[in-house]
């Protein structure tokens, strides 16, 4: 989990990152809502370190093709042994227009657990939730957070194979309402569910959040209406990721000597100051370079610097760039990671001078 030294310090902090962003800087990281469809096989994210707990919906047996799993109380009321998914909470939609409507005596609704061999989740792991097990159901888990910090919360979604409908789902944080996303079924295959990932930045309000994702379908007309018999195979999630949010700040252009200091800045989405050596920048230099006069240049790519992250400054001492390059152009991309952080990137322009 996130540790206290990355909450948000004033002082110096707020000094150093106030006469560094006097200049032009340029942000990376996103902060709104956004959709990606799903890159192709074989293509992954840098790994970062998950803070929710088994946000791949993994099980503790296997293998497995389907699993269902409902609330506990049905499993008080029904005198049997008591299923759960590790880390989740397993929850029924309560609706008194819903045919399979939740709650006590019978705790009808809750979720299904699909493996690779039954439906096939998206790159990177190996089983998905459906969102319906003999009626609607939703799941939840408190995570620990920093009061004030901004997280990264990203997921994909799908339709249910072999059928044609559109669904949707709430995904809610501490009780509110963060994305609604609709998924249209158009008779998708179980080999290609056509799966997108979502992205949404959330604020924690206090040392422990609720990330809530329910399946609560619109049913109108009555319970004897066709749209409240339909409710079944709802929309299916996989691969839930929460990570710490920041901004890096470098100027796009700079011009330095070949072992000279690039400053970067690292905020906190909403602007708050950090002071955590885990986070760390790294800049990666590319450049061409002519290795004899009458041959074509070579493309030289080296690793020019690694700094933490102290007091929202990463100091970058530049090494590696050969006094050939004076006068010349070195394209870097500063990255920068940490456990348990967003991984973003950012492109700056060095004139070697």
């Amino acid at each position: 989990m996130l540790s206290t030294s990355r909450s948000a310090k004033a002082g110096i902090a707020g000094l150093v990152a106030a006469s560094l962003l006097c200049c032009t800087l340029a942000p990376a990281g996103a902060t709104t809502t956004t959709t990606t469809t799903l890159p192709s096989a074989g293509t992954a994210a840098p790994a970062v370190k998950n803070l929710l707990n088994n946000g791949n919906f993994a099980l503790p047996v296997g293998p497995f093709n389907t699993e269902g799993y409902r609330p506990a109380g049905y499993y008080t009321v029904t005198h049997t042994k008591a299923q759960s998914i590790p880390g989740w909470v397993v929850g029924a939609t309560t609706d008194p227009d819903l045919q399979n409507s939740a709650g006590p005596p019978d705790y009808q609704g809750g979720v299904q657990v699909y493996s690779r061999g039954y439906i096939t989740p998206p790159p990177g792991t190996n089983q998905e939730v459906m969102m319906d097990w003999a009626g609607p159901g939703n799941l939840s888990q408190a995570v620990a957070t920093i009061s004030g910090l901004t997280y990264e919360l990203s997921w994909f979604g799908a339709g249910y194979s072999g059928i044609a409908t559109s669904k949707s789902i709430n995904v809610m944080w501490d009780g509110k309402l963060v994305d609604t996303p609709t998924f249209v079924y158009s008779y998708k295959t179980i080999s290609d569910p056509t799966w997108q990932q979502y992205h949404t930045v959330v604020t924690a309000g206090s040392a422990s959040s609720l990330l809530e994702f329910v399946y609560d379908p619109v049913c109108a007309g009555g319970a004897a209406s066709l749209a409240c018999s339909q409710t079944q195979y709802g929309p299916m999630i996989a691969e839930v990721t929460l990570n710490g949010d920041v901004k890096l700040y470098l100027p796009p252009s700079i011009t330095l000597a070949p072992a000279g200091p690039l400053l970067a800045v690292v905020r906190g989405a909403n602007g708050q100051a950090f002071s955590d050596p885990s986070l760390v920048v790294t800049l990666v230099g590319t450049w061409e370079s002519k290795v004899v006069s009458y041959a074509p240049p070579v493309s030289v790519t080296r690793q020019l610097a690694v700094a933490s992250v102290v007091d929202s400054v990463a100091t970058l001492h530049l090494v590696g760039i050969p006094a050939s390059m004076v006068g010349h152009t070195v394209t870097a991309t500063a990255t920068l990671a940490g456990p348990g952080f967003a991984t973003v990137s950012q492109v700056v322009k060095i004139r070697v001078s």
